[in-house]
């Protein structure tokens, strides 16, 4: 366990010394790192779900990723509503298209690649979105979640015993005690606010 917590404080380490930068620096080049990131995070759900992302249903799963994850508004100003609702909805409108021309894909062959493009796109969206309208913003709910996961991950590495989720979870160090204990970092450092 020592030899995997200390891999684990070197890789964030090196993370957060491209990662910070970013941030303070905002702007485009924020926007498309967390998209591509955005991308890396669908791609391993769908690899965990034993889907291909080199075949045209994965890449259509990470351009709609992107295209929700990047604010396109500011980008397209001629579309009368939200860019990225507009480009996701188009994205989403050919996977679904493609359930009714083909025999092989199904709607329920669609559902998983777009739930998980939403679900992680919009939740990165949400950090973009938060460092527009301000470092600070950005900054607390980075803390936040980055307090809650220490402090679950050493809660339940140190006092432990029954697994959180058995048939969820691959990781055989996540248990319910953290999930009462956790919620003191996370209201240490809201307090501190």
């Amino acid at each position: 366990m020592k030899k995997d917590l200390l891999k684990r404080t070197i890789f964030a380490a090196l993370a957060l010394a491209i990662f910070i930068p970013l941030l303070v620096i905002g702007g485009l080049w924020l926007q498309i790192a967390m998209g591509l990131l955005a991308m890396l995070g669908v791609h391993e759900l769908l690899q965990m779900k034993g889907l291909n992302t080199m075949t045209p249903e994965g890449l259509l799963t990470l351009l709609a990723t992107f295209a929700l994850t990047i604010p396109l508004e500011n980008y397209l100003t001629f579309l009368p509503v939200d860019g990225n609702v507009v480009a996701y909805s188009v994205v989403i409108f050919v996977m679904l298209g493609a359930t009714v021309f083909s025999k092989n894909y199904t709607i329920e062959d669609a559902a998983y690649p777009i739930a998980m493009s939403f679900y992680v796109g919009f939740g990165f969206n949400a950090l973009v979105d938060a460092r527009i309208a301000g470092l600070d913003k950005a900054l607390l709910a980075l803390f936040i979640v980055w307090a809650t996961d220490s402090g679950a991950y050493l809660v339940g590495m140190n006092f432990g015993n029954r697994r959180l989720a058995p048939r969820v979870s691959l990781q055989t160090n996540q248990s319910r005690e953290p999930l009462v204990e956790l919620s003191l970092p996370c209201l240490s450092l809201l307090s501190l606010c």
